[in-house]
């Protein structure tokens, strides 16, 4: 039986982690595994009981349902065998924050040709500072099934391609199509795994704050979005504009403010890019998808069920309900749509998310109208059909107000509607990207931000996505001020989107001059590239 995750550590010289060339040549780490001490038991303990067991199951079906799509014999199986093989990994890091990695050096026991026996191992692992207290706060039965989820989609997807987005990817943030799409893949694991807790810590967040300085700390925000954010869907709405931007305050202390908030309105929406382009967003999407009583309690065959099953399960008379619960049943059915998705050129130009949702009705047709109809609810129907997006918002900005009898005769026009575009998209007459128009990316050069946004060196341009840019980041160009902004935005979100730099140079108040600035701005973005995150 496969160990559920094999717990290493660094090997040090000196006091500093060993590396060495790996077969390809790259260096890799060297690591060993953890002898038993309290804190080992700790982290055993809280893999084994916690959510995180039950990302390591989903791991592990995931690998063998990968390893059954294989063919035999081409290099790459070979080469993919070889790395799905491996069990799960725990690095008990010396580094920072959390990371999903591959390839390392095991140091085992007895000596080689030319020092300590050393093996290389191909496998995916989770990179993780771990101490008393993370895992007593609960740090980490919430961020290592994040990475997990990380390791798990890579292995199941592959490398997607990098995005244009130069910002700090983060809950709140809109960044790019693929960015967000893999971030909120990984972070929907953290709402599951707080859903999970007992930890009295994690439990203590959700309660309401006093006088706690340390609940506006960034993390903390961020945290509570990945959370209660997620679960509430407030990352689908527009943010409020920091009060600055009405002062004439520094472009990047507008941006730096905005950027960070987590202020929303609850009456209006971001549009379909902006949704798409929001790992916070995206998380709402999965965490719905993975939560979904429909989804969940509609099993497949059992031969869906075969690739999944694990070399010491039974193979035979054991029912797929009997097997797998809800949850779990969701989230192979996902699975199985995200290698669906794989087996097709991937482009940061298309929303991931929509095809694979596009995929999972492919796969599961007698599904399609329920996981249509949870995406439609996610969306508010944004990216299918703007006029639906405005007529809901015009609904919710009346019950903001209390307008009882507006509401009473607009909720079922609205439910109806929604429902009527479900059944419009299992029948193929609409698109799930028919209100999305072009990705208009700029690059100015002349804007330099921190990515993150807490480090103090502003060394990096800003890329903008014109057709999912708030007014915050369209007035760090230079010849857009506060007032030219709101109408630029008020005019794409009357049109829906632009269709080019042409048509943003007919809202008024756009100079020709300042059209032909955006047009060097779209020349830069189109050489600089595609962004490769560390």
């Amino acid at each position: 039986m496969e160990a559920e995750c094999v717990i290493l550590i660094p090997v040090l010289a000196e006091g500093q982690p060993v590396r060495q060339p790996g077969p390809d040549g790259r260096s890799y780490p060297v690591l060993r595994e953890t002898e038993d001490s309290p804190l080992v038991g700790k982290v055993k303990e809280t893999l084994a009981q916690t959510f995180c067991s039950q990302a390591l199951r989903l791991n592990r079906r995931a690998r063998a349902m990968v390893l059954w799509d294989l063919p035999e014999s081409t290099p790459h199986a070979v080469v993919e065998r070889k790395r799905l093989s491996q069990p799960a990994y725990l690095l008990l890091s010396q580094d920072e924050g959390g990371y999903a990695r591959r390839g390392f050096w095991l140091e085992e026991s007895g000596r080689g040709a030319d020092g300590p026996a050393r093996r290389f191992i191909p496998g995916d692992f989770v990179d993780l500072v771990v101490g008393e207290t993370a895992v007593a706060r609960g740090f980490l039965e919430e961020v290592f099934p994040h990475e997990l989820g990380h390791v798990t989609m890579s292995q199941v997807l592959g490398k997607l391609p990098p995005g244009q987005a130069r910002n700090m990817h983060m809950s709140m943030a809109v960044t790019d199509y693929p960015t967000a799409f893999v971030e909120g893949w990984a972070e929907h694991f953290q709402t599951m795994a707080v859903d999970a807790t007992i930890n009295p810590y994690l439990r203590g967040l959700a309660r309401p704050d006093g006088a706690d300085l340390m609940a506006s700390w960034h993390s903390r925000v961020d945290g509570w979005l990945r959370t209660a954010g997620v679960r509430r869907n407030l990352l689908a709405h527009r943010k409020t504009l920091p009060a600055e931007a009405m002062r004439g305050a520094d472009p990047y202390d507008i941006y730096l403010d905005y950027e960070t908030s987590a202020s929303f309105a609850v009456d209006e929406l971001k549009g379909g890019q902006e949704m798409l382009a929001c790992e916070g967003f995206i998380a709402t999407l999965f965490y719905r998808l993975a939560t979904s009583e429909r989804l969940g309690r509609t099993y497949r065959e059992p031969s869906f069920y075969a690739r999944f099953r694990l070399p010491d399960e039974s193979r035979e008379g054991i029912s797929p309900e009997a097997t797998f619960g809800p949850i779990e049943n969701a989230y192979l059915k996902l699975i199985a749509a995200m290698r669906e998705l794989g087996r097709t050129p991937l482009s940061p130009e298309r929303p991931y998310a929509l095809q694979l949702v596009a995929a999972y009705a492919r796969l599961f047709p007698d599904e399609a109208e329920a996981v249509y109809g949870e995406f439609v609810q996610a969306t508010w129907g944004a990216t299918v059909s703007q006029a639906l997006a405005a007529q809901l918002e015009e609904t919710a900005k009346i019950a903001r107000r209390g307008a009882y009898a507006q509401f009473r005769d607009c909720l079922p026009k609205d439910l109806a509607a929604m429902r009527d575009l479900v059944a419009d998209l299992v029948a193929g007459r609409v698109s799930l990207d028919a209100g999305l128009g072009p990705e208009l990316w700029l690059l100015n050069s002349g804007f330099l931000i921190a990515s993150p946004v807490f480090f103090p060196e502003r060394r990096v341009p800003l890329a903008i996505n014109l057709n999912a840019a708030s007014e915050a980041h369209l007035m760090t160009i230079p010849g857009i001020d506060f007032s030219l902004a709101g109408g630029i935005v008020a005019a794409r979100r009357r049109a829906g989107f632009f269709t080019d730099l042409a048509e943003i140079g007919r809202v008024p108040g756009v100079s020709p001059a300042l059209v032909d600035a955006l047009g060097k701005m779209q020349a830069d973005m189109a050489q600089a590239g595609l962004f490769e995150r560390e």
